[in-house]
């Protein structure tokens, strides 16, 4: 066997491997499925050519991105407030900066805010606040991780509204019609199920943190069957948005192919997993389900 013919595709495949774990850990990975859900919406659901510099893709990516580094926010704003970290506020500005990317995207779309207008902006107000009170509570009694079970219905929340409500919205349908189609309830469910091995994971931690979630009162079989019946929902309102978007034989194909790897991940998810399993593998299906949907939706439609 002739190895030496091998080895370019080795170290592509090792140098692809590497770029992906960074971009995993770095959490540019999570901004780029947001990006894949809203270009979902506005290719294959609405039909509308917008470009991947878009405005409203970058602020999919970078709410996104700030969102999964939320505890770099924690870290800065315990030392800014800490007699013990005073001096972080006479460090200059671009080493804050580089210690805290989030910092940075912050920044980034506040100026995107002004580009897209106040207006239209304000669209995804609704996400900002409950995240901001998901991740940093006024008083220790107003604290929405303690409400039972909300983890998982917030997160599909602020991912309904971000990829689907809010292009709805920002393309012409007025917001409560957005907030009622079914596009904006199969991101829901799709999201939902994404979210129960995440749960699934984190069973044992949020069990010491005294939060209620699905693993830890229904219990893993439970959690399971649910999961796979957001699955099924997915797929089922996928179908129904047919009759009211572009949406198209070749899209429900690929959401059924989807939905095959999603169960599966349901499945097999345990607390003991690796963290690739989850941030790489589980999320990286959003980016899957819309490389499918082009695939199909090419060869079918």
């Amino acid at each position: 066997m002739n190895t030496a013919r091998r080895l370019p595709t080795y170290k592509a495949r090792g140098a692809f491997t590497t770029l992906w774990r960074w971009l995993v850990e770095q959490h540019l990975w999570i901004g780029l499925c947001a990006v894949a859900l809203v270009y979902a919406t506005d290719q294959y659901a609405l039909h509308i050519q917008e470009p991947l510099w878009s405005t409203e893709y970058f602020i999919a990516f970078t709410g996104a991105f700030i969102a999964y580094r939320s505890q770099e926010l924690h870290t800065l704003w315990s030392e800014i407030f800490s007699p013990l970290h005073r001096s972080l506020l006479h460090v200059h500005a671009w080493i804050l900066l580089k210690r805290y990317p989030s910092c940075m995207a912050l920044i980034a779309i506040t100026w995107a805010i002004f580009l897209i207008g106040i207006q239209r902006a304000m669209l995804y107000l609704p996400v900002v606040i409950v995240t901001a009170l998901y991740l940093f509570p006024l008083h220790p009694s107003v604290f929405l991780r303690r409400i039972p079970f909300a983890k998982i219905f917030f997160i599909s929340y602020c991912w309904m509204w971000t990829t689907a409500t809010a292009p709805l919205a920002l393309h012409g349908s007025p917001l409560w019609k957005a907030m009622l189609h079914p596009i904006s309830w199969e991101r829901f469910a799709f999201i939902f199920a994404l979210t129960v091995p995440f749960d699934i994971r984190d069973m044992d931690e949020d069990a010491r943190a005294g939060l209620k979630t699905l693993p830890n009162v229904l219990g893993l079989k439970v959690t399971r069957a649910i999961g796979i019946f957001a699955v099924c929902l997915w797929v089922l309102l996928h179908y129904v948005a047919i009759n009211s978007t572009h949406y198209s034989s070749g899209t429900f194909l690929a959401t059924l192919w989807t939905a095959v790897p999603t169960i599966g991940w349901i499945v097999w998810a345990h607390p003991d997993r690796s963290e690739l399993y989850y941030t790489g593998y589980v999320d990286g299906t959003m980016i899957l389900w819309v490389l499918l949907m082009a695939v199909f939706h090419n060869i079918l439609d």
